[in-house]
């Protein structure tokens, strides 16, 4: 069953240590190159967008973080 999703190739031009790594990396896992790229992209988006979300929350020291999970355990 093929999807509906339309796709197009694309060119880059990276090292051959990092082409070797990213084939490596891919093959391991069974994961397919187009696939691992849009998850990467994917999640890419859903942190910038907590990112955003986070922008006016208040900001605490790590000491102050370190006292309240104290508390908590």
């Amino acid at each position: 069953m093929k999807s509906s999703v339309k796709s197009k190739p694309v060119g880059i031009r990276v090292s051959s240590d990092i082409k070797k790594r990213f084939d490596k990396y891919c093959e391991k896992r069974g994961l397919k190159k187009s696939f691992l790229l849009s998850q990467i992209f994917e999640e890419d988006e859903m942190d910038l967008e907590l990112a955003e979300e986070r922008t006016g929350e208040k900001n605490i020291s790590l000491e102050e973080f370190n006292r309240n999970i104290d508390g908590r355990v």
